[in-house]
C-alpha cells in the first residue's frame, strides 16, 4: 500500500505536522499515522500515551476543530493514528491555508486561495461584485463581507477603510502626484508616478528602488515601513504612541518596525526619548 490522498505516514511526531491535518480538513478528510517509515511499515512511536492525550488538544486549540486520535499496538509496538473529516468551511494553520492533493500536501496562496475561499462558501469568482473606485468620501463596506472576514482574522487587515487614503496621502507626502486607480480585468489597479526613487526606499539604488516600489506598486498596498518613514517625514517629532495612532497600528507594531528601521540604519533617534527627534537617513 502507498500513500495517497487520504493517508500520510510519519515516523515521528513534529507540531508542523498539524499543517497535514489542516492539508485533510481543507480537502476530503485522510488520516495521518504516527509511527510508520514512508513505506507504511510500523516503526513504532516513544510516548504514545502522552501523545495520545496531547495530540487531541493541540490540534483543537491551533485549528479548532476535533480529531479523532487512537493508538494501536503491532506486535509491541505503539503508532498513532488521527482521522480528519473534511470540514466545510476553511481551517487556518497560523493565517496559512493547507490543501491535500495527491500524495502531497500544498499551502495555498494568491489565485488558489482566493479560488478555495470562494468554493468553501458555495460561490464562484463571477458572483462577486465588481468593484468601482470611489475617491469622494463615503463608508467603507467590504464589496465581499465574507473574504473580509476571512483574511481580517487572518491578520491580513491592519484596519477598515483607510486603505486608498493611506496610499494617496503617503504618495503626497513624498512630494509625488497622487497615484491613478482604474478597473482592470475585474480588479482594482494602482499606478504611482514617482519622482524621486531613491528617497522612498533609503539605501537602495535607484534601480533596484524602481523595482522594488514597482512590486509594491503592483500589490497594491503599502508596507508598515514605508508609512513610519513618511510619517516620520512630516513630523520627526512624533511619538511611538501618534504613530500608533495615525497609522492604525499597535504600539508594539510601531516598536517593532521602528527597531527594524533603525538596525538597517534607515532611521535614527537624535537627542533624547523626551525632546529629542527622529531623523530619515537617505543616499
Amino acid at each position: 500500500m502507498l500513500e495517497n490522498q487520504n493517508i500520510e505516514w510519519k515516523s515521528i511526531w513534529r507540531d508542523d505536522y498539524i499543517k497535514w491535518v489542516s492539508g485533510f480538513a481543507n480537502a476530503d478528510g485522510g488520516r495521518l499515522e504516527i509511527g510508520k517509515n514512508d513505506a507504511g511499515k510500523v516503526v513504532g512511536v516513544p510516548n504514545a500515551n502522552y501523545l495520545l492525550e496531547l495530540l487531541q488538544n493541540k490540534i483543537r486549540d491551533i485549528l479548532g476543530i476535533v480529531v479523532d486520535v487512537k493508538s494501536h499496538d503491532s506486535n509491541g509496538l505503539m503508532w498513532i493514528s488521527i482521522e480528519v473529516d473534511a470540514y466545510p468551511f476553511p481551517v487556518s494553520y497560523k493565517g496559512q491555508y493547507h490543501y491535500r492533493t495527491g500524495s502531497t500536501k500544498q499551502e495555498l496562496k494568491g489565485a488558489s486561495l482566493n479560488q478555495f475561499l470562494l468554493r468553501k462558501q458555495g460561490k464562484h469568482w463571477d458572483s462577486i461584485p465588481r468593484p468601482y473606485v470611489q475617491l469622494t468620501l463615503h463608508q467603507s463596506v467590504p464589496f465581499n463581507p465574507s473574504i473580509a472576514e476571512v483574511f481580517f482574522r487572518a491578520g491580513f487587515v491592519e484596519s477598515w477603510g483607510r486603505g486608498i487614503d493611506t496610499i494617496v496621502d503617503l504618495s503626497l507626502a513624498y512630494g509625488n502626484d497622487g497615484p491613478k486607480f482604474s478597473n482592470e480585468l475585474g480588479g482594482l489597479e494602482v499606478n504611482f508616478f514617482s519622482k524621486k526613487l531613491s528617497q522612498y526606499l533609503p539605501g537602495k539604488s535607484p534601480k533596484t528602488a524602481g523595482e522594488t516600489a514597482g512590486e509594491t506598486a503592483g500589490e497594491g498596498s503599502v508596507k508598515s515601513s514605508v508609512k513610519i518613514i513618511g510619517a516620520i517625514s512630516k513630523n520627526p517629532q512624533i511619538t511611538i504612541k501618534e504613530l500608533a495612532v495615525e497609522l492604525g497600528l499597535s504600539t508594539r507594531g510601531v516598536e517593532k518596525q521602528i527597531k527594524l528601521l533603525k538596525s538597517e540604519e534607515q532611521i535614527e533617534r537624535v537627542g533624547p526619548a523626551k525632546g529629542g527627534y527622529w531623523q530619515v537617513n537617505e543616499d
